[in-house]
């Protein structure tokens, strides 16, 4: 039985490799692209765009679902998360500025709130409630 496991591994990798997939088992490599910095945290809005943060520039960057360059827009400090809501507005968390802002998906700023503590994380949901983590463990539910 050892054996046939190994020579099944051997043909996995073999096939990925010939059909141009990275070799990953349960998962099958679709396109790629390299951004200009180093990204920080990354979204996907509902029309499968891809949000980045890059904090070495201190900005979002959209990508289409192809990888090309759509938008970009500075941001007001360091960003330590990213989510996109069902509509497509882009939600980041700036620690530094103990802010969540709420942009549009071409980065016009609609909205900006304060928070008090160290945010951990952000996710919104098909209801459009903005959901915050923070590093105490404690989750707050905001409507945006």
């Amino acid at each position: 039985m050892k054996g046939k496991t190994s020579i099944l591994f051997v043909i996995c990798l073999l096939t990925s490799v010939a059909l141009g997939a990275a070799p990953a088992f349960g998962a099958s490599l679709l396109t790629h692209w390299i951004a200009e910095d180093r990204i920080d945290g990354i979204a996907v809005g509902p029309g499968g765009e891809a949000y980045v943060t890059i904090n070495n520039n201190h900005k979002v960057v959209k990508y289409s679902p192809e990888g090309e360059k759509l938008a970009e827009w500075p941001l007001e400090g360091v960003a330590d998360g990213i989510a996109t809501g069902p509509v497509g507005d882009v939600y980041v968390t700036i620690n530094n500025n103990h802010k969540v802002v709420k942009y549009s998906s071409q980065g016009e700023k609609l909205d900006e709130w304060d928070v008090d503590g160290v945010m951990a994380g952000i996710a919104t949901g098909p209801d459009g409630l903005v959901r915050v983590a923070f590093a105490n463990g404690l989750i707050q539910v905001f409507m945006a």
